[in-house]
């Protein structure tokens, strides 16, 4: 026997007003933390791509603070180390004029070539290829939640957790 739908069948402005109540009052009381959606779609994404996490190597922070973490600590470089690719980074401060704090962000990888991306919260990525010294550099790099994407050639993405720059 199928079953048709009919307009009684289907949300009236009642059940929208008080669905509508039901999000606000959740909103409210236990708001959706901030770069959550991005957060979400980033590991969907990731999982897709079957992609390695790197490890957050101890002993190398000196302006870095691991997203989540309730004692962040201040670093200016950071080494990534995943199964067959490593970066480091090390985060400066642009001198400008203005007010505006903007970062520039030196890359290493220890497979010349390689291209790295720099993914911050809700943008595209900014993608650059290392010289044949595995150099590179994001300039102009606004502070904020940012992982990193290495894509050695022949080798699955790997990724960074996200910190803060």
């Amino acid at each position: 026997m199928t079953h048709s739908h009919r307009e009684s069948d289907l949300l009236d402005q009642t059940d929208t007003a008080i669905l509508d109540a039901l999000r606000h009052s959740c909103e409210r009381g236990d708001p959706l933390p901030r770069g959550m959606t991005t957060r979400i779609a980033y590991r969907m994404t990731l999982a897709g791509l079957h992609a390695e996490l790197a490890e957050l190597q101890e002993g190398t922070l000196s302006s870095l603070r691991s997203s989540g973490s309730d004692n962040p600590t201040c670093t200016d470089t950071a080494t990534f180390r995943g199964s067959a690719v490593s970066l480091m980074i090390r985060v400066r401060r642009q001198d400008l004029l203005d007010d505006d704090l903007r970062l520039d962000v030196e890359c290493w990888v220890s497979i010349p070539g390689t291209r790295v991306e720099l993914w911050l919260d809700d943008s595209h990525p900014r993608a650059l290829d290392a010289d044949p010294d595995g150099r590179l550099t994001f300039t102009n790099v606004l502070p904020g939640a940012a992982r990193f994407v290495i894509r050695p050639d022949n080798s699955p993405p790997v990724t960074t957790p996200t910190v803060q720059l």
